[in-house]
């Protein structure tokens, strides 16, 4: 009898540390969750951003083209307004891809925002004063 109990009592000494990290692995997972979908918010921010910095510079390259047509040879002209298209084209398809991923991020990191809130509400309808609400 002496042995089960300092078995139990040793096999639950050594099973504790586990146990803890097993209740904390959810949580880290949790947060680990949060930083990488913040990360792909910000990176489809920046592809965003860079999309419309392209269209810009696609914009003013094939103005410029337009604005100097006499003084300029007109193979020169076309090269530079093809050039300017090119860059307007990759900035609308820049842009375009880092708003899907800037809203795909945006999404998730509600989402998982969300899922975990806890509200605390005063007088909700008529019959009750106070609710507890766990969204999960």
């Amino acid at each position: 009898m002496k042995r089960t109990i300092i078995f139990l009592i040793l096999l639950g000494v050594f099973a504790l540390p586990y146990a803890l990290s097993a209740q904390e692995q959810p949580k880290n997972l949790y947060q680990d969750q949060i930083i990488k979908y913040t990360k792909i918010k910000k990176t489809g921010r920046g592809i965003f951003f860079g999309g419309v910095a392209l269209t810009a510079i696609g914009t003013g390259v094939t103005l410029g083209s337009m604005y100097n047509f006499h003084s300029r040879t007109e193979e020169s002209v076309n090269t530079q307004a093809n050039a300017g298209g090119i860059l307007l084209l990759a900035g609308i398809a820049t842009m375009a891809g880092g708003t899907v991923v800037w809203v795909k991020g945006t999404k998730n990191v509600n989402r998982l925002n969300k899922s975990r809130s806890v509200s605390f509400n005063l007088n909700p309808n008529p019959n009750q004063i106070l609710s507890l609400a766990y969204r999960f």
